[in-house]
Formats: structure tokens, C-alpha cells, sequence
């Protein structure tokens, strides 16, 4: 997509392909936000560990208690992130990939050899 910006040319103004660009950046921060939720998943699981570390060392203190109530968030944030949200946006991912398929699909270019600049211009170097 980097490749097109700040291109110029006739492809670059078919609305066609411009919608398989739209698409395509799409599919990228769709790709994005999964993989800055999959990090976040992973900072949930790293947490979790450290507070069951700390539980196994800890006694029935008021510490205790908020480390215990903080897991039992973790592991809410962690069940809707793995069971909701993701699949959610994985199956956004896949429907933006598809509809990119079939708009690549539709797209239907014309290359014309039309030779070297200077053989179109008339001034073929002798």
C-alpha cells in the first residue's frame, strides 16, 4: 500500500482500485488491533502468574485479598478477550479479507506496451 502513496497515474484513479486499496488497509489494522490484542492477552497471562506467585508465598492478609480479587479480574478480562473479543475481530479480519478477494476479483486492468518514452515521443535514439 506504501508502494501507492503518492503514485499518480490512471490505475490510481479507478474507483475499483482504489477500493482494493481501501480494503487493504483495512485488512492491515484489523491485522493490527488483533495483534495488539493478542499482546495485551499476554500481558494478562504474565500478570496472572505473578499474582499466583505471589499467592502461593502470602498469607490471609488484606494484600492477599486484593491480589486475590485482581486474578479473579484478570481471568474475567482474560475469558471475554479469549471468547469474545477475539474471535470477533478474527472473523472481521477474515470478512474484510474476503470482500478484498472478491474485489481483486473484479478488477480487471489493461496493460498497453506502448514502448520506451522515447519511442512513443517519436525520438528513437539512432
Amino acid at each position: 500500500i506504501a508502494l501507492f502513496d503518492g503514485a499518480d497515474g490512471p490505475l490510481l484513479s479507478d474507483p475499483k482500485f482504489q477500493h482494493c486499496l481501501s480494503l487493504q488497509k483495512q485488512v492491515a489494522a484489523k491485522r493490527d488491533e488483533i495483534a495488539a490484542m493478542n499482546g495485551r492477552l499476554q500481558a494478562l497471562n504474565n500478570r496472572q502468574d505473578r499474582l499466583r506467585k505471589n499467592l502461593a508465598v502470602a498469607g490471609n492478609d488484606e494484600q492477599s485479598a486484593r491480589w486475590r480479587a485482581e486474578l479473579g479480574e484478570a481471568e474475567t478480562r482474560l475469558t471475554e478477550l479469549e471468547q469474545t473479543t477475539l474471535p470477533r475481530l478474527e472473523s472481521e479480519r477474515d470478512a474484510l479479507e474476503s470482500q478484498l478477494r472478491q474485489a481483486l476479483k473484479a478488477l480487471v486492468l489493461e496493460w498497453t506496451n506502448r514502448g520506451t518514452a522515447e519511442e512513443v515521443s517519436g525520438q528513437v535514439p539512432s
